[in-house]
């Protein structure tokens, strides 16, 4: 199982990678959150485990430095590179074959709304989102919750959110959240909600 964090209760937070029923991740808060710490956590996370790789699309390829020296990344490319689409659709593809192996992929997208929500990018990103858990390709795609517009064509996709710190109150009815625990309240770059619905 590849570990999301620790509870309340300090117990650790596991994601069975063979399960594909929690589906992809919204991983999601206001600027300076921590989500590219959290996501890169999980790119370390994945590196004791045997028969996982990550690949990353991000802005700022150069925070991923440390992570792309790692046996298990597959990649960092740029979220505004022309190629994007062409990268999705690899994972399309390997997520075909993926289910007949051990090897499970983690892609994570480090801003949404950064990446070019054109035709081309689209259809990959929508198949991932929807069938990729079961060809264990693993969407965990963070987002800056004061934009959350750009959510619109994919939001009915995610069941699982990792809330970090938001001002957002209003967003938050949206992704589902009980508010249970206040998310103004969360400290950046060290809480976060695991919500599943």
């Amino acid at each position: 199982p590849l570990l999301l964090g620790l509870g309340a209760d300090v117990r650790p937070l596991t994601l069975d990678l063979y399960d594909p029923s929690p589906g992809p991740f919204l991983v999601a808060g206001d600027p300076a959150c921590g989500r590219t710490t959290l996501l890169r956590t999980l790119a370390d996370a994945s590196a004791s485990l045997l028969d996982v790789q990550f690949a990353v699309l991000t802005p700022f390829p150069e925070e991923w430095r440390v992570q792309e020296a790692s046996p298990g990344c597959l990649g960092v490319w740029p979220v505004y590179h022309p190629y994007a689409a062409d990268f999705l659709e690899r994972f399309v593809s390997w997520s075909r074959v993926l289910p007949r192996t051990r090897q499970v992929i983690l892609l994570l997208i480090d801003d949404m709304d950064m990446l070019r929500i054109e035709p081309p990018v689209l259809q990959p990103l929508h198949w991932l989102l929807e069938q990729g858990p079961a060809g264990r390709v693993w969407t965990f795609l963070g987002h800056n919750l004061q934009r959350a517009g750009r959510l619109d064509s994919v939001m009915g996709y995610f069941h699982s959110h990792i809330l970090g710190r938001t001002l957002a109150g209003d967003i938050l009815g949206c992704l589902g959240d009980s508010q249970s625990t206040n998310p103004s309240t969360l400290q950046p770059g060290r809480d976060f909600i695991l919500q599943d619905q």
